[in-house]
């Protein structure tokens, strides 16, 4: 079995660059802590592809790691060979099983919660709770900027006009008006 897995897993493929390894390394972490299954976090095809070679990259590492144990263990003679055995009993199973459910794993696009990456202020906005408004001139109402959040409810304006370049003004029938420079 131990050959057999050496074969199918530990073929070819050399030294990956340090940021591609880095990356691997966070991307499986992601996956493992997401329940180890790249589709929970990928929202397209690519990165899907790129979360699953992170996940089999982190398999044939951890694969490597216990056969370099089991074979170190080995070699020390005596009671290694029985060491080496219990580190392939408690280790390859998980590992193949691991890299068995990678190699199965295809894209599914019913699967993928796609994620909107919009930059339109229109559609974030209508993300947000019905009652945001309120919710922000609750929370900023006795701070030190409240006013200025209260106006910049009341008005789409910048932070930078809020202070240098606005004024308020009530008319004569007690409506409040805003004058914006620029």
């Amino acid at each position: 079995k131990v050959a057999e897995l050496r074969a199918d897993h530990l073929k070819g493929g050399g030294e990956l660059a340090d940021r591609t390894r880095d990356g691997y390394a966070a991307d499986a972490r992601r996956v493992a802590a997401a329940g180890g299954d790249p589709m929970t976090l990928a929202g397209t095809y690519a990165s899907f592809r790129k979360l699953r070679a992170a996940c089999v990259w982190k398999a044939r590492e951890d694969l490597r790691e216990c056969l370099a144990r089991a074979d170190r263990a080995r070699k020390k003679g005596g009671t290694g060979d029985i060491e080496a055995l219990c580190i392939y009993d408690e280790q390859l199973p998980e590992i193949e099983c691991r890299l068995t459910f990678l190699a199965s794993l295809k894209f599914d696009p019913a699967k993928v919660a796609r994620r909107d990456k919009t930059h339109m202020q229109r559609h974030k906005l209508g993300r947000l709770p019905v009652d945001w408004i309120s919710r922000v001139h609750a929370n900023t109402r006795n701070g030190k900027y409240g006013e200025a959040v209260a106006v910049g409810i009341l008005i789409p304006i910048r932070p930078e006009e809020i202070s240098n370049r606005v004024r308020v003004k009530i008319d004569d029938t007690g409506a409040l008006l805003f004058e914006v420079k620029g």
